[in-house]
């Protein structure tokens, strides 16, 4: 086979990348390892920052987030005995969206798959041959078990951390920065209605919580447990009551209901730089891994490929090489100021492990971060910058 672009990955990354260059006339195949059942039962992060719905928007896949999605003008932050509200359009004057990734993926399959995307889904040994030479290949075995091989001009990594398109750039030219959380996230889906509003981010002495939501009758919950804490030791009824703890207010009251999905999630900051070697570039989870305490997962896979996408256009349009030279170093200044904004909220939230010896005089500094965090306009500004994703413009 012979393309423009050859991408390797069907997630979010993968198929906006492809929206984006057949808007600008650019061809591309894409090849995924997993079924495409499987990539559409992913349940991920679904806060959506508003350059990001944008993009989804001017690329033609917008319209279904714009009528099911939720828009957040805010977001609480809580410790015992206090809720406040950060405001984000009176601080920022921008909003979020809740709208779940897999339903972003749902709508980039149909609009790739209506357009004549070609995708081969459940391939296997796939590898990424002379990325450093001008004339890149993708080799696979398709779900049939033939041999296939795409010849193309440039090859785009959005295969996720556990991917090939990392570590195909070789060790001598990757460095690595990266932090372990001491603890890791407990998620849930559930089928009740949320019980905020808005999104609550709660500080507790037993460890941290979140309330969020995917619907007006689906809500998404997490609590902080040890790292190598199993599944199978928490029951739905441990779980509503560690989260109803956790999130205890005067007056108000957390809804329980059916349990579709629960799973542990470690938590790392992870960044692999460069983005670029030779003729392969990386975009999203491949070269970045953030926390999800702050929602940037997602928007900066998106942000990733606007980015990659606008420097191919620019490419095949008048012959510049000047986007695709600086994409490395300019979607990296985002990926650190994500990955600060990450670090931070996840520091200010979480309690330390049990064993810290200075465990509460973290927990001091974390009270007084957030009461200056709700108090300050400054600090709200701040907060309400990175959250929403104003304080980078998207390219």
């Amino acid at each position: 086979m012979r393309t423009q672009v050859a991408i390797v990955g069907a997630g979010p990354s993968g198929l906006l990348l492809s929206q984006i260059l057949a808007k600008h006339g650019v061809e591309s195949v894409i090849v995924e390892n997993r079924s495409q059942d499987y990539v559409l039962a992913r349940i991920r992060a679904g806060v959506i920052e508003h350059g990001a719905v944008d993009v989804l928007t001017d690329y033609g896949v917008g319209e279904r987030l714009h009528r099911e999605g939720m828009r957040h003008d805010g977001v609480y932050l809580q410790w015992p005995g206090e809720r406040r509200r950060i405001d984000f359009v009176e601080s920022c004057g921008h909003s979020v969206w809740v709208y779940g990734q897999t339903e972003i993926t749902k709508d980039l399959i149909a609009t790739r798959e209506a357009d004549g995307q070609q995708i081969f889904w459940s391939v296997s040994d796939t590898a990424i041959v002379g990325a450093d030479t001008d004339s890149p290949r993708v080799t696979f075995v398709d779900a049939d078990g033939n041999a296939q091989s795409i010849e193309a001009d440039y090859v785009a990594g959005c295969d996720g951390f556990h991917g090939v398109s990392r570590p195909t750039i070789p060790e001598s030219v990757r460095s690595v920065r990266e932090r372990i959380y001491p603890y890791a996230w407990l998620g849930i889906l559930a089928e009740v209605a949320p019980s905020t509003d808005e999104l609550i981010y709660a500080l507790h002495p037993d460890g941290f919580a979140m309330h969020s939501m995917r619907s007006e009758s689906v809500s998404r919950l997490y609590l902080q447990v040890e790292p190598d804490d199993d599944i199978a030791n928490w029951s739905d009824d441990r779980i509503w009551d560690g989260l109803s703890t956790r999130m205890a207010l005067d007056g108000w009251s957390l809804q329980s209901g059916p349990t579709l999905e629960k799973s542990i999630t470690p938590m790392r900051s992870f960044v692999s730089a460069p983005l670029r070697w030779g003729r392969l570039f990386l975009a999203g989870d491949a070269s970045h891994i953030v926390p999800p305490t702050g929602a940037k997962g997602l928007n900066l896979a998106i942000a990733d490929v606007k980015r990659l996408g606008s420097a191919l256009a620019a490419k095949y349009a008048d012959g510049s090489d000047e986007l695709l030279d600086r994409y490395s170093d300019d979607a990296l200044e985002r990926v650190w100021q994500s990955t600060h904004f990450s670090w931070w909220m996840t520091s200010m939230l979480h309690m330390p492990p049990p064993a810290d010896p200075d465990r509460d005089f973290l927990l001091q500094m974390q009270l007084t971060q957030l009461k200056h965090v709700t108090t300050s306009k400054a600090a709200a500004t701040m907060l309400a910058e990175n959250y929403t994703g104003s304080v980078l413009p998207y390219p």
